[in-house]
Order: C-alpha cells, then sequence, then structure tokens
C-alpha cells in the first residue's frame, strides 16, 4: 500500500483544500441563506465536489501507471 504524505507539497492533498474549503463555506452560506423549504439543496454542492475530486485522482492515478 502507497504511503500518504500529509503535507502541501502533496499534490491531492493541495487540490483537496482549494476545492473543498470554497464548496464547504458556500455550502454553509447557502444552508444559512436559503429558506427552510430549500434546505435541501446545499448537501448536493460537497457530494458532486468530492465525487469530481475522486474521479479526478481515479483518472491521474491511471495516467500514472500507463506512463511507467
Amino acid at each position: 500500500m502507497k504511503e500518504f504524505e500529509l503535507s502541501f507539497e502533496n499534490k491531492h492533498l493541495r487540490i483537496w483544500f482549494v476545492v473543498m474549503i470554497p464548496a464547504l463555506i458556500l455550502t454553509i452560506l447557502l444552508f444559512i441563506f436559503l429558506p427552510s423549504e430549500l434546505q435541501y439543496l446545499p448537501i448536493w454542492i460537497p457530494i458532486i465536489t468530492i465525487s469530481f475530486y475522486w474521479g479526478w485522482v481515479i483518472i491521474k492515478e491511471k495516467q500514472n501507471k500507463t506512463n511507467d
């Protein structure tokens, strides 16, 4: 199993923070300012963001395996 480095030199970790922090801030703001009948909509933002992030990770790892 590959070791995971928890530092900002790790490209995956940097992109995770760059993508997820704004998504979480947007989600919190929408929860605060949307009317109560639309409170279910902001939960889709982190779900979609995480899905795109992991899709990107899987594609990058497949590309790295074919390049090796």
